[in-house]
């Protein structure tokens, strides 16, 4: 059977209706509604939930609760309204509310001797419009519970209610929505629409703690709407109360209270399949509201004053049970089955924002009002969360946090990290890691410069947060701590001590962005230094870090790339300006002038990418001459079995770049087979293997189709030199697809080398930076590079 609820109108005026069947009027369904009193965050009221400290015996039609401000999250009942115990209706299954609506100011007036007024209509499952009057007293006696005088409004014929609302201008006035009665037929002339005026039809107010009921027959609503037509939901849709908006079968449709009894039809929108379930006006913008329907159609939002299309549409999962506009964050909570999303909705698409999970399906919710003096805060609503209520499908009313905080800290005594989760907390102790404390023992390099000294077990295992204090210190104690140069000297300390695992990957990507920052930035020095002497020309002309990406320098460029042969290898190799500003950042061209830390490093790079390089640029006898240099320094200085086998390779790798034939099937046979040996290198090597292997298939594969796919996809290089690999070989359109699909790899991934793609300017620097975040947590690093530029659009 088909469930629906209905919708809290805007502007303070809180109502929720219940689960009833248009279609089965008589078929006996609990209905459960909760909302909280407008401006008043500790009262809600509710119907049909349960509640120990009320007397089951006797039902009640209408509940105000008190929540407590106790780790319990619980509530007690402050005041009840009770089924009237003299008076009889025509109805088969009993007396029940299927729907609430707070007056807008009820929660604010107060007499004399502190006493909450509270005034709610509620709409009862055969048509009756009911208005409960309680008074609070504001005192702590959590025994003390008030009981409401009701007054009544019934209909000709019954059948149940589905929503009631307070108009808004006018709070003497208050509306309610029915469905038909299948049983009257289709001479059935009932409106399912009726608008009551509750002060004008109503003798002398009774209020005694004794229940009075006042019941008004005969007596006929101010303006009767929806002729035959069942109402499924409906809405105040503005401040002054003149525009209501009601939802039927697959329409909206809009009445203007002010023509109301002159015969003019109402506007109507088609906005569903099926019955409109809910009407949500958003409690900041008063022209935009929400709608749903039942099973998987989209949640939509429109725009009253656009009658074409819907702003958005939020496709759910699993079938909606309710939606609801937060009164703090204004995000459109949308509800299906045990699970509340919430999606922020004034950007050009939905955003989901938050994720919330309950315990049991969830069947209404109410947001906890925000006080008129109150402005939205996030550090605010992380200190003080907003309660939401949930009413479950069986009628337990729970409070949950709109937004759930995750706080972190760390001892600045001990390292100690301590965590919560919502009622869970952690503390992780680690008394053997580094620590802000602890006494690192270093050593004074030649400059005056100080190293930590750093072991792999020191490394291996280590919590972000203890990298991060290590490398702090680390700078701390040198001068220019800063520069690129002292991050290559630590990321260097941290590749060579830590296995090629996630950490060595990690520090092995970080240390290939710096060595492309120290290049460029170089660069950029190099050419504001000769910007001025108009004798000499420089090929650099990138202004900083923020156009010095690939990407920038060839969309900048706009130039169609020159082919040429290249003779030893036979094959086509492109060139331009661009082209070769692209070489430049990757450190395939150098400039007399510049000398990077990274270039000067003993350890890395080492003589295999050099020779690769070589090889890639057609300089086989160059190539072969580093392979062999570095062959002999190996066997020089390492009398292990394992080098001496790794040097042997290298000279075989030497001997067969020296015999390069491509129509040779001898020597590419001989190739292959070189590679079968390579390929059973030691693992803890790759990191120059890598380039071995990637110069052997290069030179086997020239003269076949695609023949460069097997350096640009062997992700073990570093995307500057498969960049630099692409400036060469690939033509100007499968060149610019190569660089989008590495930098969106880049991304998803949050490898920093991805930088040398898109510079440090934009919005996708942006996003790569925050997907590395995300990943690892390294604030730190995202500092210091965020320090080097100073981009217009951020």
């Amino acid at each position: 059977m088909s469930a629906h609820h209905s919708s809290s109108g805007g502007y303070n005026h809180h109502q929720i209706a219940s689960q009833v069947d248009l279609a089965n009027a008589d078929e006996p369904k609990t209905c459960y509604a909760a909302d909280f009193m407008p401006s008043n965050e500790s009262y809600y009221g509710c119907v049909n939930c349960g509640d120990e400290s009320v007397d089951q015996k006797r039902p009640s039609l209408f509940e105000l609760r008190r929540l407590r401000n106790d780790s319990t999250q619980s509530s007690v009942t402050v005041g009840t309204s009770f089924i009237p115990s003299d008076v009889k209706f025509p109805t088969k299954h009993g007396l029940r509310s299927t729907c609430l609506s707070f007056k807008p100011n009820s929660s604010s007036l107060k007499s004399l001797n502190d006493t909450l007024k509270v005034q709610c209509v509620t709409g009862l499952n055969n048509g009756t419009l009911c208005v409960h009057d309680l008074s609070i007293p504001m005192s702590d006696d959590e025994n003390e519970i008030s009981v409401a005088s009701m007054s009544l409004y019934p209909t000709k014929s019954s059948r149940p209610a589905t929503v009631v609302a307070w108009r808004p201008k006018i709070e003497s006035h208050a509306v309610i929505g029915l469905s038909t009665n299948r049983k009257l037929g289709r001479g059935d002339r009932e409106f399912c629409c009726l608008l009551w005026d509750v002060e004008a039809q109503r003798p002398s107010r009774i209020s005694s703690k004794i229940s009075s009921t006042n019941i008004y027959n005969g007596q006929t609503p101010l303006h009767r709407f929806s002729n035959n037509t069942s109402v499924s939901s409906l809405s105040w849709s503005n401040k002054e109360g003149n525009t209501l908006l009601v939802g039927t079968y697959q329409k909206i449709h809009i009445y203007d209270i002010r023509l109301a009894g002159t015969n003019t039809p109402p506007s109507s929108k088609s906005v569903h399949n099926n019955f409109v379930r809910g009407i949500e006006m958003h409690p900041f913008h008063e022209h935009i509201f929400s709608t749903f329907t039942n099973g998987l159609d989209d949640v939509k939002v429109w725009d009253i004053r656009r009658k074409d299309s819907a702003l958005h549409g939020i496709k759910p999962s699993k079938a909606v049970s309710t939606i609801k506009w937060s009164t703090n964050t204004g995000c459109l909570a949308v509800v299906s089955s045990d699970t509340v999303r919430s999606y922020d909705t004034l950007s050009n698409r939905p955003i989901l924002t938050n994720i919330l999970h309950s315990s049991s399906d969830i069947s209404c919710i109410a947001f906890q009002p925000r006080r008129k003096e109150e402005k939205f805060s996030h550090s605010n609503s992380l200190k003080h969360p907003r309660r939401m209520l949930t009413v479950s499908s069986n009628g337990d009313v729970r409070t949950i946090p709109e937004i759930l905080n995750a706080p972190m800290s760390i001892s600045l005594r001990d390292g100690t990290l301590a965590s919560s989760f919502g009622n869970s907390f952690w503390i992780n102790r680690s008394k053997e890691r580094n620590t802000a404390n602890d006494d690192s023992r270093y050593i004074v390099n030649a400059d005056n410069s100080k190293t930590i000294l750093a072991s792999s077990s020191s490394m291996i295992g280590e919590d972000i947060s203890e990298t991060m204090m290590r490398r702090a210190k680390y700078l701390h104690i040198n001068s220019h701590p800063t520069r690129p140069a002292r991050c290559l000297e630590i990321l260097s300390d941290e590749i060579d001590n830590v296995t090629f695992k996630d950490e060595g990957i990690n520090a092995l990507q970080l240390w290939r962005l710096w060595s492309w920052i120290e290049r460029v930035e170089q660069f950029i020095d190099e050419y504001f230094n000769n910007k001025s002497d108009t004798n000499r020309t420089t090929l650099w002309s990138a202004s900083s870090l923020v156009t010095s990406g690939a990407l920038k320098l060839f969309k900048e460029a706009e130039e169609v790339s020159g082919e040429r042969i290249s003779a030893l290898l036979d094959c086509v190799q492109y060139e331009s300006k661009a082209r070769a500003k692209v070489l430049s950042a990757c450190g395939w061209i150098a400039s007399e002038n510049i000398t990077c830390s990274s270039t000067a490093n003993v350890t890395l790079p080492k003589f295999e990418r050099k020779a690769a390089l070589h090889v890639f640029k057609g300089d086989l006898e160059v190539s072969v001459q580093c392979l062999q240099k570095g062959a002999d320094a190996l066997i020089e200085s390492s009398d292990i079995e394992t080098d001496r086998y790794y040097a042997e390779v290298i000279h075989l790798v030497a001997m067969c770049i020296a015999g390069f034939n491509a129509k040779s099937t001898v020597w590419r046979d001989a190739c292959k087979s070189l590679l079968k040996r390579i390929d059973v290198i030691d693992k803890s090597k790759s990191l120059n293997v890598c380039y071995l292997r990637a110069a052997c298939i290069f030179l086997c594969n020239i003269g076949q189709d695609a023949f460069t796919s097997s350096v640009l996809l062997d992700y073990s290089l570093r995307l500057t030199d498969r960049v630099a690999f692409g400036c060469l070989f690939l033509p100007d359109n499968e060149l610019f697809s190569f660089l989008e699909t590495s930098t969106k790899r880049c991304i998803d991934e949050g490898n920093l080398e991805g930088v040398a793609l898109t510079g440090l300017g934009g919005r996708l620097s942006i996003r790569l930076l925050q997907s590395y975040l995300d990943r690892t947590g390294d604030i730190q690093t995202i500092a210091l590079i965020c320090t080097r530029v100073m981009p217009e659009d951020w």
